[in-house]
């Protein structure tokens, strides 16, 4: 598999990356081109880190989690370097490095401990069915929650100029925030409410309850103290060039309103593992579709009313609808969806 997308990106990428800048001067299209095949290496090693990582989980060991920084850590060493090209190839470098680093990593931590895989070229063992059914699901919610991008930005440029540009700047913050939560309570709670479900359903719903309430509640102590020191972030980090104290204003704004949405994440974030646990991949998919319409009604009729702040502020009613509907789901859980198979994985 590994092999298959390393291949596809070295010889189909950068054939979509010039078809993407048809427009742009034939030097951007070049350039374009030519890191793309810098970059190709990095969907094989991806494979590969995923493999390793969900072995890692499984055995609930959350060291890959600190090694996902290491691209980062070497991206910043490589542009901040004396050596540090114009043209975006220390990028690519840092980031070829830095993965390269969190396999061999990953590689060492396993080590002579890894179980034999006892790999065998084939379609016809049973996992393979739910695997299938299992990618299906979730490819159709990965898709569904992919339009909440465009939903933002075609209500955003109703607004008027600028508006999509201050949206950008608010996301970022927003979503590095829900970024460290989701790591850390996906990578930490998988497992063990995986391994709880298949022993007890009930202790495993009460373990979620327990912890959602925890999440709950840090979600608003960090709504708070985002609230609090959201101008001093935003001018900090945007308030240079271009951007003036008008612009932080209004990203200010839209980051405070969209700041509502951490209690519902957090909580919501808890009891989607065990729904992932239990393979309940349909509830997720319909709970999916549910809040794309959610956000969709709620941006068109709170971007009339608050502009840009409106936009964020749908993204909390949608993860406040989805979180709802999500501990629905979950006291419905009895047993494994796949019986035997749930145990195992």
């Amino acid at each position: 598999m590994a092999a298959v997308l390393l291949l596809a990106t070295l010889f189909v990428m950068p054939l979509a990356a010039g078809w993407m800048a048809a427009e742009l001067p034939e030097t951007t299209q070049a350039h374009a081109v030519r890191m793309t095949r810098m970059i190709s290496p990095i969907a094989g090693m991806m494979v590969l880190i995923a493999v390793l990582s969900c072995r890692l989980m499984a055995r609930e060991r959350h060291t890959n989690t600190l090694l996902e920084g290491l691209p980062g850590l070497a991206i910043c060493i490589a542009v901040l370097s004396s050596a540090a090209s114009v043209q975006g190839d220390d990028v690519i470098v840092g980031l070829l490095v830095g993965t390269t680093a969190q396999l061999g990593l990953l590689m060492l931590i396993i080590g002579n401990k890894a179980e034999p895989l006892g790999l065998k070229i084939g379609l016809s063992a049973e996992t393979w069915r739910i695997v299938f059914q299992a990618a299906g699901v979730l490819v159709l919610g990965q898709l569904l929650m992919s339009l909440i991008a465009p939903i933002e930005h075609f209500f955003a440029a109703r607004i008027g100029e600028g508006a999509v540009a201050n949206l950008g700047y608010a996301n970022r913050l927003l979503t590095l925030i829900n970024g460290l939560g989701a790591v850390a309570i996906s990578r930490a709670i998988l497992p063990v409410l995986s391994s709880i479900h298949a022993d007890d359903a009930a202790h495993a719903k009460q373990v979620t309850l327990r912890w959602t309430s925890i999440m709950v509640v840090l979600g608003l102590v960090t709504t708070v103290i985002a609230w609090v020191l959201a101008p001093f972030a935003v001018a900090i980090l945007f308030e240079r060039g271009a951007f003036a104290q008008e612009d932080s204003a209004i990203v200010t704004s839209a980051f405070r309103w969209g700041a509502v949405q951490f209690p519902f994440y957090f909580g919501g974030m808890v009891v989607v593992q065990l729904l992932i646990a239990t393979a309940r991949l349909r509830a997720i998919t319909l709970i999916a579709f549910g809040s794309i319409v959610v956000k969709l009604f709620g941006t068109y009729w709170l971007s009339g009313l608050l502009g840009v702040s409106g936009i964020t502020l749908a993204t909390g009613t949608m993860y406040l609808f989805s979180g709802m509907c999500l501990l629905i789901a979950a006291q419905k859980i009895t047993r494994p969806r796949y019986g035997s198979h749930a145990r195992k994985t």
